[in-house]
């Protein structure tokens, strides 16, 4: 669980409900990704790995709508710049953030 008590709050100072709610879709957006992988040195001098990511492209038939506003995008990523250290570092392109759609299907 990611309380306080474990030092895992991700929002020590509470949560931030001054900011819109974010759907299943606007979370996806702007979360962090960090791929972990292991590299090796095996005997011959080859290299061995662990942890790799494997990314298959797929054509999901039937998908819902799925609704941004690039708004709500940019304040969530605002907050999250200035208040959490895996963001402090993000360089947020607001020319890119501003082609998503006000209210609209993210195609």
């Amino acid at each position: 669980n990611l309380v306080e008590e474990n030092d895992m709050d991700p929002y020590q100072d509470g949560f931030p409900h001054h900011l819109p709610k974010l759907s299943e879709i606007k979370e996806m957006l702007i979360a962090c990704v960090y791929p972990v992988m292991k590299t090796y040195h095996l005997k011959g001098g080859t290299i061995g790995y662990k942890g790799g990511v494997l990314n298959i492209e797929q054509v999901i038939v039937g998908y819902k709508d799925f609704r941004v506003q690039h708004q709500v995008i940019q304040q969530w990523l605002t907050f999250l710049h200035a208040n959490n250290p895996l963001y402090a570092n993000l360089n947020i392109d607001f020319d890119l953030l501003s082609q998503l759609p006000e209210d609209g299907s993210a195609e």
